[in-house]
């Protein structure tokens, strides 16, 4: 059976993109590698991005909130933002109060002090679950303290969908609690929002242990994943020249693309079923988004192929 999606209009200019932070790094490694020299620190930033201590909420984009987080790039925070930061978090905006927990975690731009940095994480979370992950990551790493791993679920359990990855990682390694590999699966089906993010990666090594989803989690994952190949195919179609096409006749067209999918193989083929009356156009929109990349797979029932997807492509005189 052929599924259909809707028509897509190639109307909407290209999202940025969100930073995502790495939710199991260890504060040790984070705290060793703040304390650095000038040069040893040049020489590792020259080998990698730098990445802040800690795991912040990207939704909120509030200007209070975004000039807060953009501080954390800075591994020596001037006095400026330092300020900016303190007088926010005073003024009770909790991602400003969750920034400045990390710098007096880490010791960035005032003098380290562990208690500091736990209270305003505490105070931080009641509006900012993101900040339970701060309070769980320094349980679980024995930040301050000895390492407690009942109370770093307890605190990864508190930030919901914030704390669900870490949460889930400890299940699957039962620690601090019962080894519950499917329980943290759920966490995870439950937790992602978009093909791609740290739920769904934490979701694909159980899937090729043999972990199964259940009919309404396998629902929500084709789901996501069907987004994010319209969006590769979107993408793939802003690269090409067919807008150029399209912008020059000045018409609206529709080229309706079937994708077919190999086990095993991460690109689709592309084939044309039904022309949109310019054989130039078809055959640009065919060859774009022919081989589209989708690292992992649409899930089917054991036993079952890959069902072909037949998209109606619509292309706007007025996109690209």
């Amino acid at each position: 059976m052929t599924r259909n999606l809707a028509s897509i209009g190639l109307m909407f200019a290209l999202a940025g993109c969100q930073s995502v932070n790495d939710m199991g790094k260890s504060t040790a490694d984070y705290i060793k590698a703040a304390r650095q020299t000038p040069m040893e620190r040049y020489l590792e930033e020259q080998r990698n991005r730098y990445e802040p201590l800690g795991t912040f909420d990207y939704t909120r984009d509030d200007n209070q909130s975004k000039a807060c987080r953009e501080a954390i790039y800075s591994r020596d925070v001037a006095p400026a933002s330092m300020e900016m930061v303190k007088g926010s978090s005073d003024a009770g905006n909790a991602m400003c109060r969750h920034v400045l927990g990390t710098f007096y975690e880490s010791g960035n731009g005032v003098t380290q002090n562990i208690g500091m940095a736990r209270g305003l994480y505490l105070e931080a979370a009641k509006d900012d679950p993101y900040a339970y992950v701060e309070l769980g990551r320094m349980a679980r790493d024995g930040v301050g303290e000895p390492a407690d791993w009942i109370k770093a679920r307890d605190y990864y359990r508190l930030g919901g969908r914030a704390g669900a990855v870490a949460l889930g990682g400890m299940m699957e390694h039962g620690q601090g609690g019962a080894h519950d590999v499917p329980g943290a699966l759920k966490l995870y089906i439950d937790a992602t929002q978009k093909y791609g993010d740290k739920a769904w990666q934490a979701i694909q090594p159980l899937l090729a242990r043999g972990l199964e989803l259940d009919a309404g989690q396998m629902q929500k994952y084709n789901r996501l994943w069907t987004e994010r190949f319209v969006r590769e195919q979107r993408n793939r179609l802003l690269m090409s020249t067919v807008f150029q096409h399209v912008k020059a006749s000045g018409q609206t067209f529709t080229v309706t693309v079937l994708y077919r999918f190999t086990a095993g193989q991460p690109r689709s083929k592309a084939y044309l079923v039904k022309s949109c009356g310019d054989p130039v156009i078809d055959s640009l929109v065919v060859s774009a988004v022919d081989g589209l990349p989708m690292q992992d797979p649409y899930l089917v029932p054991a036993g079952e192929d890959i069902p072909p997807i037949q998209v109606p492509i619509v292309l706007m005189p007025t996109a690209g």
